[in-house]
C-alpha cells in the first residue's frame, strides 16, 4: 500500500472512529526545591480517540467482590500512548483508566489499540 493511500486511510478511520477527546497523563517525578523530588502525574498529550467497555467481571479479593473492566482506547497509530500511563475522558472526572498495554510498533497498523483497566478517582 502505498504511503498517501495509508495516510489517507488512516486520517478517516480517526475522524470516524474516534469521537471522544481523551488526555493521557505520565508518571514523573519532579524536583521539590529542597532537594528530593514528588512524584506526579503529568499530562502529556490530548487525542480523538474511542474508548470501549470489552468486558466487565466479578472476582472475590480479599474476601470481598470486586468489580473489574476491560477497556480499549484505539487513537491514531502515532499518538504517544505507554503502558503505565493513565487516560482522562474529558468531562470526566469520576473515572480513568491504566493502560496496561498497546500495539504501537507493529507494522502495517491504521490505527493503535491500547487495552485498559477502569479505575475510580
Amino acid at each position: 500500500m502505498s504511503p498517501i493511500l495509508r495516510q489517507t486511510i488512516q486520517a478517516g478511520m480517526v475522524r470516524n472512529l474516534c469521537q471522544d477527546r481523551v488526555e493521557i497523563h505520565r508518571f514523573t517525578l519532579t524536583e521539590d526545591g529542597r532537594g528530593g523530588v514528588t512524584e506526579t502525574w503529568r499530562k502529556v498529550a490530548e487525542y480523538n480517540a474511542r474508548v470501549t467497555n470489552q468486558s466487565d467481571t466479578e472476582s472475590i479479593v480479599g474476601g470481598g467482590i470486586q468489580p473489574s473492566a476491560q477497556w480499549t482506547l484505539i487513537v491514531a497509530v502515532a499518538a504517544d500512548v505507554m503502558p503505565q500511563d493513565r487516560v482522562y475522558l474529558i468531562g470526566d472526572d469520576s473515572r480513568y483508566w491504566d493502560v496496561i498495554g498497546t500495539d504501537f510498533g507493529q507494522t502495517e497498523l491504521l490505527v493503535q489499540h491500547c487495552g485498559l483497566v477502569e479505575r475510580v478517582s
